[in-house]
């Protein structure tokens, strides 16, 4: 090697052994899954080596003949090379690599079992890219259970095994309303393996696969089931310790799920406990005190669920400070879809508590922010034909819906829901409009649909069941009123809808229909409960608490109870001019209820001017070619032929009977109040004939509808003696 003039092929071949050497002395331990890290750079002179060779050739090839020891040294050095890399630098996703390394180590089960964790490890991961997620659950299993074998199990892992199960055992139980203090200690106190870190991807690999699946049954509306794979998931990032913050993150999103699991299950405190507890594992993992884009999240969370029990006013404070905190950001995408899903939040319990004005001015804001023609915008529409038809801006609610519900339909990804939501809101526009057989059948089409896709357990089918019961018992139909009503009752009280808060409005409602079929009693006990089962759930003195003190005050009037009808029908104006509500039809219906108070009284002059502004207020609200107007010409009629003023009395019975005319079918109860008022008129004119004609018209319509016992039909037959 060191002879003055040395030839190539005397050094060359002991230079490639010691350049060669280091590489084979890998090959032992390269295919057991145990060398040392500094491995992968010994190989690296050998490739060098022949990668430099192979381009000696190359370029020596046109001068002449290459000795056959040179092209010897250079095809082991490249087998040499090839097979180093192999086992150094493949990574172990390669399948083929694991398999030749498998074969390699045949009857090393440490080894095998090594490898076999990893195949299914990689084809969990594969199925759940693929959303195969019961594969990716199988294989995932698997992984484990090979992974297990590489560790054992220790006397203190078997007792947070047993703590794990009781702890996921009670949240999976299906009459858990709440969870016990035992539970969450448990839950707050336990803590994973740390020596299972090792197998640590195995667990995180079926996290992901029950996640996958949970993901798939919760979008199927399979909440019990998802909720299963949720909680199946989260226990299986439990087990071994692991204080990364991504692993924490993991687990703020499983927390998360649950609660939204039972939310969807109406399990108000579970998910409330739980949305929190996403939020200060999320706090604690991050050490973040300012509000990002994922803690905003499970606030939010938080805010919809105080809204659900009732808790407006917190929530949009929650809500608010969410926003407050965005806006101080740099604006994305993400950061304006949570401010816009906040806003909307806002308008929601603005709605529910009756502010008018901070609905509006949270829908002007929300404008502002919106994409125009997202689904987004397409809320913001709905929310606007809301504030419209509270504001008994009937006409414009109609023109707004309508756009709406275009826009839903034109949406390149439309909320399905939203758009039976604003064909509801559509019926309930032209019910207020007087267009009953319109409402009618977009109502019941609405229905339809949301029980052949949705179910029946839905809120917005039993609060269109409500709203249908109110049209029918309009029309005359009370037998299909009463099954809306109980349908609606039911569904209420199954205990798997969330917004209950409509149970009074039902209650008045079968109240109302009691008190028309003449049963005063029940009407009363009805009209009671309803009063009652308000005063926890609705504002005391919002507007949803004024139509049930103005039901209350027509079950009053009926019974006889003049001073306590009068009372209530007071303090329902009160109420509508708090909330601007001075034109509004909630003030006109009390001021026509307080006509007929002081017209039994005999304040006729008092009256009369409670009738002239109810009618004044129909007039500009709903026309004077409205149902709802006639029912005033009707009550004002009476009072003029109590008055003895006869001409006006006539004009306003034929104006009520002309407009009635236009909507109701020639034997609707209505025209059997009429027919009494045209006997009374005729009566009073002298005509005993014409008078016993409408009386015998009337008693024929009335008992169509009622039986013997109704007062109606006692008071007709008492004229027609």
């Amino acid at each position: 090697m060191f002879h003055s003039t040395p030839k190539e092929e005397a050094y060359l071949p002991l230079v490639a052994g010691l350049i060669l050497a280091p590489a084979v002395i890998t090959l032992p331990f390269s295919t057991k899954l145990q060398q040392p890290d500094y491995f992968v750079y010994l190989p690296i002179p050998a490739i060098v080596f022949t990668l430099g060779l192979g381009i000696y050739i190359f370029l020596a090839r046109k001068k002449g003949a290459i000795a056959p020891d040179i092209r010897s040294i250079f095809y082991r050095g490249l087998v040499i090379s090839i097979i180093s890399s192999f086992f150094l630098y493949t990574p172990e996703s390669f399948k083929p690599y694991r398999k030749v390394l498998l074969a390699l180590n045949n009857g090393n089960t440490f080894i095998s079992n090594n490898i076999l964790m990893m195949d299914n490890t990689y084809e969990s991961e594969a199925a759940i890219d693929e959303n195969n997620c019961d594969i990716a659950i199988s294989f995932a299993l698997k992984a484990n259970q090979y992974a297990r074998l590489l560790v054992e199990k220790t006397e203190m892992e078997e007792q947070n095994f047993q703590t794990r199960e009781f702890i996921f055992h009670e949240l999976l139980k299906d009459n858990i309303e709440d969870i016990s203090i035992e539970t969450i200690q448990m839950l707050y106190q336990y803590e994973g393996e740390e020596h299972l870190y090792p197998i640590s991807r195995t667990y995180s690999t079926l996290f992901k696969a029950y996640f996958c699946k949970a993901e798939t049954l919760y979008s199927a509306k399979q909440y019990k089931e998802a909720l299963s794979h949720y909680v199946q998931a989260y226990k299986y990032l439990t087990i071994p310790t692991i204080k990364s913050i991504y692993w924490q993150e993991q687990k703020s999103d499983a927390l998360n799920m649950i609660g939204h699991c039972y939310r969807q299950l109406n399990k108000i405190d579970l998910a409330g406990y739980f949305y929190v507890s996403a939020f200060d594992n999320y706090s604690k993992a991050t050490n973040k005190t300012e509000i990002d884009l994922t803690s905003a999240s499970y606030i939010g969370n938080m805010a919809f669920m105080v809204s659900a029990q009732n808790g407006f006013t917190e929530s949009n404070q929650i809500l608010e400070m969410i926003n407050t905190a965005l806006l101080k950001e740099k604006q994305t995408p993400e950061h304006s879809k949570i401010i816009l899903n906040n806003y909307q939040g806002q308008i929601y319990n603005y709605l529910a508590i009756d502010s008018l004005q901070q609905v509006f001015t949270y829908i002007t804001k929300a404008q502002e922010l919106v994409e125009k023609n997202s689904t987004l915008s397409c809320s913001i529409q709905l929310s606007l034909a809301y504030y419209q038809f509270k504001s008994n801006l009937f006409k414009q609610a109609e023109t707004t819906i309508k756009d709406c519900i275009r826009c839903f339909e034109e949406a390149p990804s439309s909320n399905k829901l939203k758009g039976f939501e604003a064909q509801s809101v559509l019926g309930q526009i032209q019910f207020a409009l007087g267009q009953f057989e319109e409402a009618k059948e977009q109502l019941t089409l609405v229905l339809d649909v949301i029980e052949k896709s949705r179910g029946k357990t839905n809120e917005l089918y039993a609060y269109d069941s409500n709203i249908l019961g109110d049209l029918n018992k309009v029309l005359g139909h009370y037998s299909l009123a009463a099954q809306n009503y109980q349908t609606a009752l039911d569904l209420y009280n199954s205990g798997q809808i969330m917004q209950t808060h409509n149970i009074p409005l039902v209650l008045a409602g079968l109240s109302d229909l009691a008190l028309l079929q003449g049963n005063l009693v029940k009407a009363q006990l009805l009209i009671d409960e309803s009063l009652d089962i308000a005063s926890t759930s609705i504002i005391p003195n919002s507007v949803n608490m004024a139509t049930l003190y103005s039901h209350a005050a027509h079950v009053a009037y009926h019974r006889g109870n003049l001073t306590t009808a009068d009372t209530l029908y007071q303090k329902v104006v009160l109420i509508a001019d708090s909330y601007n509500l001075s034109t509004s039809l909630l003030k006109a219906n009390s001021l026509n209820g307080l006509g007929l108070v002081e017209m039994n009284r005999k304040n006729y002059s008092t009256a009369d001017q409670h009738f002239r502004k109810s009618l004044l207020i129909h007039q500009n609200i709903v026309s004077d070619q409205s149902p709802y107007t006639a029912q005033v010409y009707l009550n004002y009629g009476i009072l003029n032929l109590r008055e003895g003023k006869l001409t006006e009395a006539q004009t306003k019975l034929h104006q009520a009977l002309k407009i009635n005319q236009q909507f109701f079918k020639a034997d609707h109860p209505i025209f059997g109040d009429l027919h009494v008022a045209f006997g009374d008129l005729a009566h009073k004119q002298g005509q005993a004939q014409t008078a016993q004609v409408n009386y015998t018209k009337a008693l024929g319509i009335y008992t169509k509808y009622f039986n013997d016992t109704h007062w109606k039909i006692k008071e007709v037959q008492q004229k027609l003696k």
